[in-house]
């Protein structure tokens, strides 16, 4: 059971309208479940194009989080990237200086 569902069955009335007011979408409840003429009357006079408006907002809020992460996670493979190079770098000096001692001391 949703939280709206819980509150409308329970006649809490106020966590009602808070949970409205909160992108809580009355649509998850049944009609024929809300018993309480309080809770009806709550239901009918909320308007859906705020309830839809508010799922918008949020929606919007998920997906520039997403692509926040996303641009975090994309700066990461660069940067491990970049270490790495230098990394190769550094072990291919390592590789000839160690070749070239190896050599010198052959001699």
């Amino acid at each position: 059971r949703t939280p709206m569902y819980r509150a409308m069955f329970n006649e809490h009335d106020e966590v009602v309208r808070l949970l409205l007011q909160n992108a809580g979408d009355p649509r998850m409840v049944r009609m024929g479940d809300v018993t309480a003429k309080s809770t009806k009357a709550i239901f009918d006079q909320w308007d859906i194009q705020i309830t839809e408006e508010l799922l918008r907002v949020r929606a919007q809020a998920a997906h520039e989080r997403f692509k926040a992460r996303q641009a975090q996670a994309e700066a990461k493979v660069v940067s491990l990237s970049d270490e790495m190079a230098e990394l190769e770098r550094r072990h291919q000096q390592h590789v000839a200086a160690l070749q070239r001692a190896f050599d010198s001391h052959k001699q």
